[in-house]
């Protein structure tokens, strides 16, 4: 084997590595919260000891860190594969709005969003990722508004910008009521209050929702 194929191998493992430390960090983070989630947690769930752990990651606020942006991507990359499939802005809309919604109670991607947001107004690093990423969020639908409103399927009374604010506010806001089990939100009734008030801002006709499988 060549120095180039040596390289090779040792990124592959290494990554593969990364990636079971990021898997053990969102169950451990989700399943105990961050206060309570300790490097070694980490580790016994990655079948690695905390020193290898520490080795790729420098520390649990770096973990964390780590964690959103990987789980951003994989979030992402769903979402487009999605959205590919549609033909107009408001199916691409419903489809923004569907991803969004929790599981239920429990739901991952929401509980490290939580602990996210416990924690990034102490740790600068944290804060800017976090912004990063719910920029994300937040300019696919600026960008979905956008189209929309040059097809006229929705009014353009409203910039789109604005709207997407408004509109991933809302999503957020619903979505930890979902998340953290609050009986008077569930998933149904947050696809029913978000579509509603989606529909109500860019003026457009809803339709009949199906139920949340």
């Amino acid at each position: 084997m060549d120095n180039r194929s040596v390289a090779r191998a040792r990124r592959s493992k290494g990554d593969e590595r990364r990636q079971r430390v990021l898997e053990a960090a969102l169950a451990a983070i989700t399943e105990r919260g961050i206060p309570d989630t300790r490097i070694a947690d980490i580790a016994a769930r990655a079948g690695m000891s905390p020193g290898h752990v520490l080795y790729y990651f420098r520390s649990k606020a770096h973990i964390l860190t780590e964690v959103l942006r990987w789980n951003e991507d994989r979030f992402h990359e769903q979402l487009q594969a999605k959205l590919g499939r549609t033909t107009t802005a408001r199916e691409r809309l419903m489809h923004l709005v569907r991803a969004s919604i929790p599981d239920g109670r429990g739901d991952p991607h929401w509980l490290l969003w939580l602990e996210v947001w416990a924690m990034s107004p102490h740790d600068r690093e944290l804060l800017e990722d976090q912004e990063l990423q719910e920029r994300r969020f937040k300019d696919l639908l600026a960008v979905v508004i956008g189209e929309g409103q040059a097809s006229g399927e929705f009014a353009s009374s409203l910039d789109a910008t604005e709207a997407a604010v408004r509109l991933s506010a809302l999503i957020d806001g619903l979505a930890i009521h979902v998340a953290i089990g609050d009986p008077g939100v569930d998933r149904d009734a947050m696809l029913r209050i978000a579509a509603s008030e989606a529909g109500s801002l860019l003026g457009f006709e809803i339709g009949r929702l199906r139920r949340l499988p």
